[in-house]
């Protein structure tokens, strides 16, 4: 008899004839002490202030006021927190035009794309190189 590991492939072979499964994941069972520890653990809660979409603030309650511009502020009446799904700049011009929080930037946005393409040479003339660009981005829209 030899003396030694067994080779890689007799292992796979006794693998592969065996008739245990591997038990499922709900099927393993908690040791005691496992099972004590699970139900000790208790999920921290933390107080979050949740606005809705929309919801306007006042001038004191924005925290990044410090960002603008001094000369600015006074202008500064209240800002809109709008959802941020890819269409936020239409939500805010919709916002800042009173229009509704359902549908108002797709009103805005197809009033964009119209606007471009109805008086394109004053557009290309103005923006000059980034016409193309913007064009293309209209062209997804």
């Amino acid at each position: 008899m030899k003396k030694g590991k067994r080779g890689m492939k007799r292992k796979a072979e006794e693998d592969d004839t065996s008739t245990t499964r591997d038990p499922s994941g709900f099927e393993y069972v908690l040791t005691p002490a496992e099972a004590a520890s699970a139900r000790r653990k208790v999920k921290q809660v933390r107080n979050k202030v949740h606005r809705t979409r929309g919801a306007s603030m006042g001038v004191s309650e924005i925290g990044f006021i410090h960002t603008i511009q001094p000369d600015w502020i006074q202008h500064v009446e209240t800002t809109v927190n709008v959802d941020s799904d890819g269409n936020c700049g239409f939500r805010c011009v919709a916002a800042g035009l009173g229009f509704s929080d359902i549908d108002g930037w797709k009103r805005v946005r197809t009033a964009m794309v119209n606007e471009l393409q109805e008086n394109q040479e004053f557009w290309k003339d103005l923006l000059g190189s980034y016409f193309d660009q913007i064009k293309g981005v209209c062209a997804i829209l």
